[in-house]
């Protein structure tokens, strides 16, 4: 990505006029991604409070603990190749804060589980063109209707025969408090009116 498309959103003119009528479309594909998932955030916020219900009943996910531990679910998408052979997707994940999508790897960092994930600690990247194009080949993962539906199934699993419901429920209530997890997510107790993208019932009018 050029500095111009980084500071203005905007990609330069390509001399060939057919070649920069192709760029356009690829633009306005990627902003529709992007869009999809973000218009989706009153679904992706009931995620991570979803997970920790389905988790831990017929064993523990990883996707699920990112979920609610650090609020970001991840998209299985299958690393492809350029020309070359050298990988260019690096795994993307939704921010379920927001509905952005965002480059897996600038936002895992090794780190305990218990300690809570948070923008300002990384420095997180939004998902770059190609990685956002690869989800042309498997959109049905920006369902975030379809995840929903599953994670409720998932919840309502018996439980394990191996596994001590009550300390399970435990763990899970502790979980809870630990984090301050609510139906609705927000990694921050307080929001404003002026930050978009928030249900009316997060605003702190």
């Amino acid at each position: 990505m050029t500095d111009r498309e980084i500071i203005t959103g905007e990609t330069p003119e390509h001399p060939n006029p057919a070649i920069a009528e192709l760029l356009e479309a690829r633009d306005i594909i990627v902003g529709a991604v992007r869009k999809t998932s973000r218009d989706q955030v009153d679904l992706w916020r009931q995620v991570p409070w979803l997970a920790l219900q389905a988790d831990g009943r017929t064993g523990y996910l990883d996707k699920y603990s990112y979920a609610y531990y650090y609020g970001f679910w991840d998209l299985d998408v299958t690393s492809s190749t350029d020309l070359l052979g050298i990988s260019d997707v690096s795994g993307i994940t939704v921010d379920l804060e927001t509905g952005e999508l965002m480059r897996a790897r600038s936002v895992y960092e090794p780190r305990a589980p218990e300690h809570l994930y948070r923008l300002e600690e990384s420095n997180p990247e939004a998902a770059s063109e190609r990685e956002v194009l690869a989800l042309l080949h498997r959109p049905e993962l920006l369902d975030a209707q379809e995840v929903v539906r599953h994670l409720k199934e998932e919840a309502k699993r018996t439980y394990w025969k191996g596994y001590d419901i009550k300390e399970v429920e435990g763990w899970r209530a502790e979980i809870i408090e630990k984090y301050d997890l609510k139906l609705v997510y927000s990694r921050r107790r307080i929001v404003t009116p002026a930050e978009p993208n928030l249900l009316e019932s997060q605003v702190l009018n």
